[in-house]
C-alpha cells in the first residue's frame, strides 16, 4: 500500500518521535491501538467495561430491578429476554437508601440470588493525622475509586451497582454543574474500561416534564454523557391499573435498538418484599413513556385517536402510509396517533414484498371476512394476502386456479412497496 504522506521518508523520525514528548502529552497514535469488539453483560442494554444508567421516578422499582439483575448475574441465569451469561459472576452493591438485612437480602432471596456472589461496600475507614482509626464514612466518587478498583480486582466483580448516584458524589461535586460531573465520572468510566466491569448507576428523574428522555435525568447532562447506555424505568401509561412498568432504552451508543420490556412488581410473601415478574416486550419507547397526557383535554385527544383507529382498522388492516395520511386529514397529531396505537396494541405487519400494514388486535376488530388491505398502492397485492391472523387456515390456502400476481414494472426504491414503517 502506498504511503499516504507524499515525500515521507520512513527512516526519518518526526520531531515528536525523537523524544519522549508524546508520552508527556498523553498522545496515542491510532495505528498502535488494536480494535476491540464491545462485550456485553446484557446484550444491547448493559455493556461490560462501561457506565450504564437506569433512571426513573420513585416507586417504579429501580432498586428492585437492579437486584433482579444482580440475582441473574450471581447465578449465571439468563436475562429477561433470554440473553445468556458466560456463567455466575460477583456483584458489588453500593446502596445508600436500603438496609442490607431488612431490604436488600430479602429482595435478593426473592429473586433467587446466590448471596455468596454479592458484596456490599458500605464504608471507608477514616484515620487521623497520626494514622490512628478515627471512624468510618460512606464511599465517595471519585475520591474512593482506587478502593473500588481494588475490590473489583479482589473479588473478580463483573457488575457494580451504585444506588443512587447523588448519594455517592463527593461533597465538592455539584451534581448540577456539568464541569464537576464530568471530572467526577470520567475516572469512573476509565475504571470500568480498565477492569472490564459493568458499572450500573441509578438516578431519579427531574421534575421538568417533557418527552425528551435525554434531558429528564436528574442532575447535569454530563451524567448522561459519561454513560454508553441509558435505560428508563417508568409506569406504562396505557395500563389502567397503574401496576405495569416498562424498561426502555433511552440511549445506546454501542448497539442497535432493542425492544422495551414490561414487568410487574409482585409480592414475594415468603420473603415479605417485592420481586419482579417480567412479561415480555412492549411497543413503548422512552419518549412515549414520558409523553403522558398532562390534562383532560390531552387525554381526550388520545381517546379520540383510539376511536379513529378502531373505526379505520376494524374492517381490515390498512397500509401504514394510508393510516398516517388519514390521521393527518382527521387532525390527529403524530405523537397522539402513536400513543393510541400503543394503547390499542395495534401491530405493524409486513405484507407481500415489503409493505407494512397496521393491524387491530382480534379483540378490537372482526376479521372473519377480511379482504386484502386496500389502498391506491396496495391493490395489486391481493393474491399475496395470506396471514392466518386475519383468516382461517382453510381460507388462507390459494384457490387451485390462482395465478401469481403480475406487476407492470419491477419495483424501485421510489415505489411504495419499499415503504417501511418508521417504528421498525
Amino acid at each position: 500500500m502506498p504511503d499516504p504522506r507524499p515525500g515521507y521518508d520512513e527512516t526519518e523520525l518526526a520531531p515528536w518521535e525523537q523524544s519522549h514528548e508524546s508520552d508527556a502529552l498523553g498522545v496515542v497514535c491510532l495505528a498502535d491501538v488494536m480494535p476491540e469488539r464491545v462485550e456485553w453483560l446484557w446484550s444491547g442494554r448493559i455493556p461490560r467495561g462501561k457506565v450504564t444508567i437506569i433512571e426513573g421516578d420513585p416507586k417504579v422499582g429501580k432498586s428492585t430491578l437492579a437486584l433482579d439483575l444482580t440475582a441473574r448475574v450471581s447465578t449465571g441465569s439468563p436475562f429477561p429476554d433470554g440473553a445468556k451469561l458466560d456463567g455466575p459472576g460477583t456483584v458489588i452493591i453500593m446502596s445508600a437508601e436500603d438496609g442490607l438485612a431488612d431490604t436488600i437480602r430479602p429482595r435478593l432471596d426473592a429473586a433467587g440470588a446466590d448471596p455468596r456472589c454479592v458484596i456490599a461496600w458500605e464504608f471507608v475507614a477514616v484515620f487521623d493525622d497520626d494514622g490512628a482509626p478515627a471512624g468510618v464514612r460512606p464511599p465517595s466518587i471519585p475520591k474512593d475509586l482506587d478502593t473500588l478498583e481494588r475490590l473489583i480486582g479482589t473479588h473478580g466483580a463483573v457488575l457494580v451497582i451504585v444506588d443512587v448516584l447523588n448519594a455517592y458524589l463527593g461533597a465538592d461535586v455539584d451534581g448540577h454543574r456539568d464541569q464537576d460531573i464530568r471530572r467526577a465520572l470520567m475516572p469512573l468510566a476509565k475504571l470500568a474500561e480498565r477492569t472490564g466491569a459493568a458499572i450500573l448507576v441509578l438516578r431519579h428523574l427531574n421534575k421538568s416534564g417533557g418527552a425528551n428522555a435525554m434531558y429528564r435525568g436528574g442532575g447535569s447532562i454530563g451524567i448522561a454523557a459519561a454513560a454508553r447506555s441509558i435505560l428508563l424505568a417508568a409506569v406504562d401509561p396505557d395500563d389502567e391499573t397503574g401496576a405495569r412498568r416498562v424498561l426502555a432504552v433511552t440511549a445506546a451508543n454501542l448497539s442497535a435498538p432493542v425492544p422495551a420490556l414490561s414487568y410487574h412488581l409482585v409480592l414475594a410473601e415468603e420473603h415479605g418484599c417485592a420481586r419482579l415478574k417480567w412479561e415480555g416486550t412492549s411497543e413503548h419507547t422512552a419518549t412515549s413513556l414520558l409523553s403522558v397526557p398532562s390534562g383532560d383535554q390531552e387525554r381526550s385527544a388520545v381517546d379520540e385517536a383510539e376511536a379513529f383507529l378502531i373505526d379505520l382498522l376494524s374492517a381490515a388492516p390498512v397500509a401504514a402510509r394510508d393510516v398516517e395520511k388519514a390521521a393527518r386529514d382527521a387532525g390527529v397529531q403524530p405523537m397522539t396517533l402513536r400513543r393510541a396505537k400503543a394503547r390499542l396494541k395495534v401491530r405493524s405487519t409486513k405484507v407481500g414484498m415489503g409493505s407494512w400494514c397496521w393491524v387491530l388486535p382480534a379483540s378490537k376488530g372482526h376479521f372473519e371476512d377480511v379482504q386484502p388491505p386496500r389502498g391506491d398502492h396496495l391493490d395489486h397485492l391481493e393474491h399475496l394476502w395470506n396471514d392466518q391472523d386475519f383468516c382461517s387456515p382453510e381460507d388462507a390456502q390459494p384457490p387451485e386456479d390462482a395465478q401469481p400476481p403480475v406487476f407492470e414494472h419491477l419495483p424501485t426504491p421510489d415505489d411504495d412497496l419499499f415503504l417501511i414503517d418508521e417504528e421498525l
